[in-house]
């Protein structure tokens, strides 16, 4: 596809290029095995991802957004540099208030139970050796297909110097091996959980 565009994102993108990820895995298994209550999941989600957005990923210069000729956000790649992460946990804290409203009592106590569960998961399979760690990669649903996630994958990948590290559904792991990453294990979540698999890249 011609006419992309990548550039660093700002936190003025913060807002769409939240809407924008919140809508293209809206049908994600794993997103909704973790959100599980549909009325309250847009929301939740958007309001976590957003906290990461600012807190975590911006301020270590991993954040990359795909627009079209126009400046229209077409998708977004959300990445984490080599080093210490950035953010930390307490400010998710400010968020529970309004995540226990959204979703009643009984489904924040799973919220949360699932939460910790994904959480352990990720660091006992997260490699040790300083790497590139994908967080999200996103194209707006009405361009999933079309090229915009190739092309911020070559954008961060080309010239890449450090190994790169992502997390993926089993749907997924195919399009990830076109781009050179390898599985590496599958993540020990419980058992309801639909499985994620841990992917490694050598820099080329």
């Amino acid at each position: 596809m011609t006419g992309i565009h990548i550039r660093p994102a700002e936190p003025g993108d913060v807002p769409a290029l939240t809407g924008l990820l919140v809508r293209a895995f809206a049908r994600d298994e794993f997103i909704n095995w973790v959100y599980l209550d549909p009325p309250s999941r847009p929301r939740v989600h958007g309001g976590l991802t957003a906290e990461a957005l600012r807190r975590q990923y911006l301020p270590g210069g991993g954040v990359q957004v795909a627009l079209d000729e126009q400046d229209r956000l077409l998708g977004g790649g959300v990445w984490a540099p080599p080093g210490p992460a950035h953010g930390g946990r307490w400010h998710k804290l400010l968020l529970i208030p309004a995540i226990l409203t959204a979703m009643g009592p009984g489904n924040f106590r799973e919220f949360l139970r699932r939460g910790k569960a994904v959480d352990h998961a990720l660091a006992a399979a997260r490699p040790r050796e300083p790497h590139w760690y994908l967080s999200l990669l996103a194209a707006d649903p009405d361009r999933q297909r079309s090229g915009v996630g190739g092309a911020l994958l070559r954008a961060r990948l080309t010239g890449l110097r450090a190994p790169a590290y992502l997390e993926c559904v089993r749907d997924n792991v195919g399009y990830y091996e076109r781009f050179g990453f390898t599985v590496t294990e599958k993540l020990d979540l419980p058992p309801a959980a639909p499985p994620l698999f841990g992917m490694w890249r050598e820099p080329s």
